[in-house]
């Protein structure tokens, strides 16, 4: 889930929180702030600055700026660090309109503000690469985007990118492959792509989400590329580069190539490690978790789980359930598929192979192609199919502010790894059931989980922490 903090000011006057550095402490004491409560809340000081760098406070921006672009940077630099810095205080109220929100106010500005200035002022000076890890739901996305603003303001050029196309759009960024421009079968990087980068940005920042599905061939694919780019012998080619993730969520597809962890890169670089859960709003859940998270399965998280297991019969309607491997996700979909009611439409896809999409209307089913990643149309999206033609498909899917958003489909070209065969298909499969690799890295409203099978590395956890409540969570078991 992106997280994204709504603070509203008085005269309707909209900013975001910033960590920058201290003002000079001399300077901000001669500062009458207080005195000044009214005159900061209005616009027409912003355009004054501007246009007759008029004095507020006995002084101009001009001999304050520092590295700060625009009054309205610097302005809301004094209202983050507060009148106990020497900044200003500005009465504020939280609109608090869906689950990202809530999450926002629970969290608070205080402690992403302690655990930035921590992780800059210690470390990010010294060390081109860090890893920042926490369990699910304790707020990395959210400390992702606090890095995103601090470090825009310092003048780098920021590029988001995570392993999937789901998590690549929960931080509103891209995949490593596309930031590397590298096919999938190849892995081999756009050098010039990368070349124009660096040459077009003398200060940048990657932050990569979701690190533990980073693996070991592509972290050194990445370095490797960096740093033959940049022509520098420094990790990650010299370029402030953070990780966002946890070593206890799921591993990359391929664990037989290796792991982020074994990787001197990994094992040089600076860490930290996030504790304040904001997700789970639920004590009971917080504790199993915490358990879990380590493996620990003791007497009170198997009362926990067999409290939260019922008949499939018995699950809600809304719960999206989980499976741990692909080919009990095939079966289930199948039977899904026979129940909903309506009639099916066959739609074969153009190759030599004999091949079909089964669909029905209302039916769920899941992008398996990257489309329009600003809108969330993304490689493991959600939907519903609403309109079906010979060359069209309409799909809807559910916003969480609980708007529907539609797009319109057409078939791709996908070539067959290991073959020279194309397949030509609408790019959806049914979504009756998924994965809990698909599940990764976001919120959802219900979760059901079939144990048939004992998960691998972290996929019990995963599948656990998608919730907010002990409620929303189930355990599921067969008929039979």
């Amino acid at each position: 889930m992106v997280v994204s903090l709504s603070v509203h000011f008085t005269q309707s006057h909209c900013l975001c929180t910033s960590i920058l550095e201290k003002p000079n402490t001399a300077c901000a004491k001669s500062r009458h702030f207080g005195e000044h409560q009214s005159e900061v809340n209005g616009e027409k000081y912003y355009y004054q600055q501007i246009v007759f760098n008029k004095a507020i406070f006995k002084t101009t921006f001009i001999a304050e700026k520092g590295n700060y672009s625009s009054w309205r940077d610097y302005f809301e630099h004094l209202v983050f660090i507060g009148p106990e810095n020497g900044g200003i205080s500005v009465s504020r109220s939280y609109n608090i309109s869906n689950l990202s929100d809530v999450s926002d106010f629970e969290r608070g500005p205080e402690i992403a503000r302690s655990e930035l200035n921590v992780i800059i002022n210690v470390e990010l000076a010294n060390n081109s690469v860090t890893f920042v890890s926490g369990a699910a739901g304790t707020g990395k996305s959210y400390l992702l985007k606090m890095f995103e603003r601090h470090y825009k303001i310092e003048g780098y050029k920021i590029f988001k990118m995570a392993p999937t196309g789901v998590a690549a759009f929960n931080v509103n960024g891209i995949t490593i492959h596309r930031f590397f421009a590298m096919a999938n079968t190849s892995q081999e990087p756009n050098y010039l792509k990368l070349d124009e980068i660096v040459k077009l940005y003398p200060k940048v920042m990657l932050l990569v989400d979701e690190f533990s599905m980073v693996s070991k061939p592509l972290l050194d694919i990445m370095n490797d590329a960096l740093i033959r780019t940049t022509q520098r012998a420094a990790a990650m080619g010299g370029i402030k580069t953070i990780f966002f993730g946890n070593v206890a969520q799921l591993l990359p597809v391929r664990i037989d190539e290796g792991l982020i962890w074994d990787t001197p890169l990994y094992n040089f670089s600076a860490k930290f490690s996030l504790h304040t859960p904001i997700r789970q709003v639920d004590q009971k859940l917080i504790d199993v978790l915490s358990k879990v998270r380590v493996c620990n399965f003791d007497e009170d998280v198997v009362k926990f789980i067999n409290s939260r297991t019922v008949s499939k019969s018995d699950l809600p309607a809304n719960c999206l359930h989980l499976y741990s491997t692909r080919s009990n996700v095939d079966r289930a979909n199948i039977k899904e598929f026979k129940r909903l009611e309506g009639e099916s439409v066959a739609i074969p896809a153009f190759d030599i192979y004999n091949g079909e999409l089964q669909l029905k209307f209302n039916m769920p089913v899941m992008l398996i192609q990257i489309l329009q990643v600003s809108r969330g149309w993304v490689n493991g999206t959600l939907a519903r199919v609403s309109e079906v033609d010979e060359e069209n498909i309409l799909l809807v899917k559910q916003e969480a502010e609980g708007t529907q958003e539609s797009l319109w489909i057409q078939r791709i070209s996908r070539s067959i790894p290991g073959t020279s065969y194309v397949r030509t298909q609408f790019p959806i499969v049914p979504a009756f059931d998924t994965t809990i690799h698909k599940a990764q890295s976001i919120t959802i409203e219900s979760v059901a989980i079939h144990l048939d099978h004992l998960p691998s590395h972290g996929q019990m956890y995963v599948a656990m922490s998608r919730v907010r409540k002990a409620d929303d969570l189930y355990r599921y078991i067969s008929q039979n």
